[in-house]
């Protein structure tokens, strides 16, 4: 690799977005809907073919820090350079379980279920045993035990137990005159399959490990393997395509040598640490991540880089959505959700189809039939890959007769639906963050949310739960704090609502800020309580500030920019034990350890200490 170009590509310094942004014809930061309207018009008049596709004039650019509201810091240190992302392999991330323990992929073994090691015998006296036998022998038609003293797990135990040991028979357990009874009966014919899969647990709980691509787009994958809907699985938190990253995953009712055919199929997908269990993975299940990242070409002194990783481990960085929420590309995912928000369903589906620059060729030229003539049937024949968004629209536009706009938007996955409306909410929520630090500093104040004593608080906007009183329950997590309790909390503990209809705001100036920003969008709050329940947003709460956990760093020398200097699970499960360091190496790197809550982003760790903005363009 040229390394010439690749210093190029080192992130800027404080306040800058230069790479970004590319400096000439209309970049995506000045592209509002009239002029992506007008000109989409304008080229639909001048162009007939698909062919030989003029790209000059297309949208182009990148999405800057500042266009999503990204703009202060926590401490006013010097920064240093470096490259983020240079290699995907340079950020290894791996999740944290609501037990605390770091999820790694260890083992491809099938999966062992202790529960068949107990014996009936050691669960049941010798007469319930013998009248156990005597139902299988068809000289009973039932059998009663007794198991009211005993609690849910060593019911379960009895349950499992008797399965195994005694073909064909069930057991369920009833109550009658204040007693609980465990009856077993011989098995009704075509139960038996059925029964034998949910004897062990109906989830198969694993290690998902991936490279370079993200957790939606695997998911989607692993399911067209296996010729099942994506909802088969289920996951905590989704991880980003940029690294290699472990997370648990729950399958319903896989096989497990079928699941872990996978790893025969794909280089860059592996699954284990297979485990049986009875309930599915949510998302929000999981305590956090723990990140391991590499910031190669560092320039920078040791004792300032140490100052502002001192400062990070003190103070914490404002718990910005980083830049992965809003898309890299020339239309914000947030431009979207707000004409969803709007219910201007042309507006979003221009949007999304909107012809860029970086589009392949036959993308760009299905969006360029589409803009011109709105045939959604013709754009699509020149439409190699169907299964992404853009495809998944151009159908239900197809089978819809482009009519019914809001139906042919349900062609979209309902998750990535969401994302668009969540992106806006993130994008307001930065905005507000940053005139809070601006105007406040560190400062706690009258009129703060907190989280209340009994409140746990997590950014949940990822799920819009269906719950008949969600306003009590957003309500009841918090609490505003009065000007006697200011001393009590630090900035850490305060609170800003992801806009919705359900939330409390803080009772002081923030409130009207949310009102503001939204203003300038032409929107109100009604927006957020929309009749369309798929459109309907209650909110959440996200702390301003977070202050990472179990801190590490070390300056690495290297010489070859192609070698790895983080360790993977699968590396290591391949026998590799550790990295040669060529510690004479000519350049530098920052290896940097820390673990963060969910929904906090790492890019927002590295921009806080380097003072560089995050926006990339990875090759590698």
């Amino acid at each position: 690799m040229d390394s010439n170009n690749t210093s190029k590509r080192a992130l800027n310094s404080q306040h800058t977005d230069e790479n970004c942004s590319p400096p000439s014809k209309k970049l995506c930061s000045e592209l509002d809907e009239s002029h992506i309207e007008s000109s989409l018009k304008n080229k639909s008049q001048n162009e007939n073919s698909c062919n030989a596709i003029d790209r000059s004039n297309l949208a182009f650019g990148r999405v800057s820090e500042g266009d999503v509201g990204i703009t202060e810091y926590i401490s006013n240190l010097p920064g240093f350079t470096a490259v983020m992302k240079e290699r995907y392999s340079d950020f290894v991330v791996n999740e944290i379980d609501t037990e605390g323990n770091v999820v790694r992929l260890t083992n491809f073994s099938q999966p062992q279920n202790p529960e068949n090691d107990v014996k009936v015998d050691d669960l049941l006296d010798a007469a319930t045993v013998k009248s156990l036998e005597e139902l299988v022998a068809d000289e009973k038609s039932d059998v009663k035990i007794d198991v009211t003293d005993m609690d849910k797990d060593a019911r379960k135990k009895i349950h499992v137990a008797i399965r195994k040991m005694f073909d064909g028979v069930e057991s369920s357990t009833e109550d009658k005159d204040e007693k609980k009874f465990i009856i077993v009966k011989k098995f009704q014919t075509k139960k038996r399959r059925r029964f034998q899969l949910s004897v062990k647990g109906n989830y198969l709980h694993f290690v998902l490990y991936k490279e370079n691509r993200d957790t939606m787009d695997t998911i989607n994958c692993i399911s067209s393997y296996f010729r099942v809907q994506p909802k088969v699985f289920s996951y905590a938190g989704s991880k980003d395509k940029r690294g290699k990253t472990s997370q648990l995953v729950s399958a319903y009712k896989i096989k497990p040598e079928r699941l872990l055919s996978i790893n025969k199929e794909f280089n860059n997908i592996k699954v284990g640490n297979i485990i049986y269990k009875n309930e599915q993975l949510n998302l929000g299940d999981l305590w956090g991540n723990r990140f391991a990242i590499v910031l190669r070409q560092l320039d920078g002194d040791p004792e300032t880089i140490g100052k502002a990783i001192d400062s990070l481990s003190a103070k914490g960085f404002i718990n910005y959505y980083g830049m992965q929420r809003f898309g890299t590309q020339c239309i914000p995912t947030h431009s979207i959700g707000r004409m969803l928000l709007h219910s201007n369903w042309e507006g979003a589906i221009d949007l999304i189809l909107t012809p860029r620059q970086e589009d392949p060729e036959d993308l760009l030229a299905a969006k360029q039939i589409w803009i011109q003539s709105k045939d959604a049937k013709l754009a699509l024949q020149n439409l190699k890959r169907k299964f992404g968004i853009e495809g998944k629209l151009l159908s239900g536009l197809a089978s819809t007769h482009e009519k019914d706009l809001y139906n042919a938007l349900g062609a979209i996955p309902r998750n990535m639906r969401l994302m668009y409306l969540h992106s806006y909410q993130s994008y307001i929520w930065n905005k507000v963050a940053s005139k809070r630090i601006k105007e406040y500093g560190l400062k706690v104040l009258k009129g703060d949310l907190v989280s209340s004593e009994a409140g746990v608080i997590v950014d949940n906007s990822e799920v819009e739960k269906e719950e008949g009183n969600r306003k009590a329950v957003l309500s009841s997590i918090v609490k505003v704090i009065s000007e006697d309790e200011i001393d009590k909390y630090d900035i850490s503990d305060v609170l800003l609502p992801l806009p919705g209809h359900s939330v409390v705001f803080p009772d002081n100036e923030t409130k009207d800020w949310y009102d503001e920003f939204l203003k300038e969008d032409g929107m109100n709050w009604t927006n957020f309580d929309s009749k369309i329940k798929a459109n309907s947003l209650s909110g959440a709460y996200r702390k301003l500030i977070v202050v990472p956990k179990d801190v590490k760093w070390e300056i690495l020398p290297y010489t070859d920019v192609t070698k790895s200097l983080l360790l993977s699970d699968f590396e290591i499960l391949q026998g590799t034990t550790e990295l040669i360091i060529d510690k004479s190496g000519p350049l530098k790197a920052l290896k940097l350890e820390f673990q963060l809550p969910p929904s906090a982003y790492a890019t927002m760790v590295i921009r806080e200490i380097s003072k560089q903005s995050t926006c990339y363009s990875p090759k590698t």
